[in-house]
């Protein structure tokens, strides 16, 4: 039993809504709470926020689409989540074996193979950003499987893609010949 401090009755507590008063449960009753939030004003109010809501929708969902990246950005886990989703959407679409999760992966702070800090992007309108981390496969037909992954930057994993070592030293070679003009 509780006494609501507004009508000053005594009443069980399932009269009284959830919250973090006294018994986890709100000072004053349901019925002194209805007529207290339950006023013309407060209605009109409410239903001019709904339609303010509905006419802005646009300006809504970008609002919860922001709020939704700073929270990937904010937490490691987070946004080794959303690197480990956008490989399984690749692996889904080109029909390759995929069995990792977040936990499989380790984000260094440079890239291994450039040398460059890694910096935390999301996907921004198909943008591709040289400093994002990315997930490699280092044996790309085995697909994203424990052991056969790590994470480099994005643009030394475009540079890598599906070539070999022997092409990647043969691209260097001729590169620098063209380059000292041999």
């Amino acid at each position: 039993m509780k006494i609501c401090p507004k009508c000053n009755r005594e009443l069980p507590l399932e009269a009284y809504s959830k919250g973090t008063g006294m018994y986890g449960r709100r000072s004053i009753c349901k019925e002194c709470d209805k007529e207290l939030h339950n006023t013309p004003e407060l209605r009109e109010r409410r239903r001019l926020r709904r339609i303010e809501r509905r006419k802005n929708i646009e300006g809504f969902v970008e609002r919860e689409k922001q709020v939704n990246l700073n929270r990937i950005l904010s937490n490691e886990d987070s946004y080794k989540k959303y690197l480990i989703r956008s490989a399984k959407q690749r692996a889904v679409k080109q029909g390759i074996t995929f069995n990792i999760d977040y936990t499989d992966i380790e984000i260094p702070e440079y890239c291994p193979l450039l040398g460059i800090k890694l910096i935390k992007h999301l996907g921004e309108g198909g943008r591709k950003f040289d400093d994002s981390p990315s997930i490699d496969r280092i044996i790309p037909s085995l697909g994203y499987v424990r052991g056969n992954i790590w994470v480099i930057s994005d643009k030394a994993n475009r540079i890598k893609n599906n070539a070999t070592l022997k092409e990647l030293e043969l691209l260097v070679e001729n590169l620098k010949k063209w380059r000292l003009g041999e």
